[in-house]
């Protein structure tokens, strides 16, 4: 077995940096659970995701990634009140619910959902695109 077909093999994976008292991050939650499942048992197109939720903040690494998906001008919306990368990870250490969420990611294929993006549309675009 080569190293390239082990890695066809794996899951690909969406994160869902989740608040439960939110009823946004709840629909989120909600509909990435239906599409998930639904792949797993064949419907639809694409292969299996794997769905990993966190009620914690992402790790440093995490956040970095994420802020380079958005693009330096999108900091302050995915840790709010936030100027740069470093003051987004320094903040967002100090004060975890200046993360904006619910805060979905697809960390195959670079991209980020934050806030009030997180639609039914926009999630089912994210997901259908794996």
């Amino acid at each position: 077995m080569n190293l390239a077909s082990l890695f066809s093999r794996t899951k690909p994976v969406v994160s869902l940096f989740h608040a439960p008292a939110s009823p946004p991050s709840k629909a989120a939650l909600t509909l990435l659970k239906s599409l998930v499942e639904a792949r797993e048992r064949g419907e639809g197109s694409g292969r299996p995701v794997e769905l990993e939720v966190s009620e914690g903040s992402p790790t440093a690494t995490q956040l970095s990634s994420i802020l380079g998906f958005r693009g330096a001008e999108e900091v302050g919306k995915v840790v709010k009140g936030s100027v740069g990368a470093e003051d987004a990870a320094k903040l967002m250490k100090k004060r975890p619910e200046s993360l904006t969420r619910p805060l979905v990611v697809d960390w195959g294929n670079g991209k980020a959902l934050v806030g009030d993006e997180c639609t039914e549309a926009k999630i089912r675009t994210l997901v259908d695109g794996i």
